[in-house]
């Protein structure tokens, strides 16, 4: 089993971040909002009370300081006099998606968009929220449109072609992590998703070639040794794959599987003494399965322990008599 990874949730605080930064010089004029054209003069909210204006702006301070309910109970109660107002219907999602309330940010996201159509921050947003809640296929819809309105957006087209590879469309999920690439020839999750990518589809040697270059820019990223095995494995390059998934245990020490890989592979390459070490720990790591209990009483054979061999066998046939 692959290490499971992805980028998604690293690409929502990064972009929510950055939103937050922005947010307080457009949450009492939604106008100005940044990278988006000014409203339309029939859009225009009409000028603010008084006490309208305290509330949006105890609600930046609270936004600010990190508040993040106080900000939602502000934001709820100015929005029950203002349905309309779209900075503080954009601030309410944001903290939302901060408070863990991802459902709401969702619909609360999805608002804001009917406010204002071509807000590129919005359609990001809500793209990385249903990446995260695992709805790929709802991803691509938002985020198409963001890639759209900002085609230079590096995180916006990364996250676009992960929600299409979640969706089943790998090969045009290649072809936007190309295009980060040609964009910018470093960009280390571009060349991991593009790698991993092609290792799924049998293309060996190019997905060697990305996640080679991946580990090089991030080389503290264990599953990339792991997906790097796998394209080692796939050119029948065992001695190059078992280099890399002992740096991945050596990462991921308690990953059962991950020493029943190597087992095997050790056993493949006839080092019986290596691939007993790496079946006791993948049992000692939590593995139970017949599978790896076979394999070790091979290698204990392997290595003429023959009483202890005999021993597993018998073990194996206890706890399996429908296979003995």
């Amino acid at each position: 089993m692959m290490p499971r990874f992805s980028s998604a949730r690293f690409l929502l605080a990064l972009t929510l971040g950055i939103l937050l930064a922005q947010t307080p010089s457009w949450v009492q004029e939604p106008v100005k909002a940044p990278q988006r054209p000014q409203l339309k003069p029939t859009q225009k909210p009409e000028p603010a009370k008084p006490e309208t204006d305290e509330t949006l702006t105890a609600a930046q301070a609270a936004l600010e300081a990190k508040e993040y309910i106080q900000a939602v109970e502000l934001l709820e109660s100015y929005l029950t006099r203002h349905p309309d107002h779209l900075g503080a219907r954009f601030n309410l999602a944001y903290s939302y998606s901060l408070l863990g309330r991802l459902a709401e940010a969702i619909t609360a996201y999805r608002k804001t968009l009917e406010l204002d159509p071509k807000l590129f921050q919005a359609y990001l947003n809500l793209g990385l929220l249903l990446l995260q809640e695992g709805a790929p296929a709802e991803a691509v819809k938002a985020l198409v449109q963001a890639v759209e309105l900002r085609p230079e957006h590096v995180p916006a087209r990364l996250a676009y072609a992960e929600a299409l590879a979640g969706s089943g469309d790998k090969k045009e999920a290649c072809a936007q992590y190309q295009e980060v690439i040609t964009r910018e020839p470093q960009n280390a999750e571009a060349l991991r998703g593009l790698g991993r990518l092609e290792s799924e589809a049998g293309e060996y040697v190019a997905a060697e070639i990305h996640l080679r270059q991946t580990l090089a820019l991030a080389p503290n990223r264990a599953e990339l040794h792991w997906w790097l095995a796998e394209a080692l494995i796939g050119q029948d390059k065992l001695e190059a794959a078992v280099t890399e998934l002992e740096a991945y245990v050596v990462a991921q020490p308690q990953d059962a599987a991950a020493h029943q890989r190597l087992g095997n592979l050790y056993r493949d390459l006839k080092r019986n003494h290596e691939a007993l070490r790496h079946f006791d720990a993948a049992l000692a790591a939590g593995a139970n399965s017949p599978e790896v209990t076979t394999a070790r009483a091979h290698t204990l054979a392997g290595l003429e322990r023959w009483e202890e061999a005999a021993a597993a066998f018998e073990t194996l046939t206890e706890a399996e008599p429908q296979n003995a």
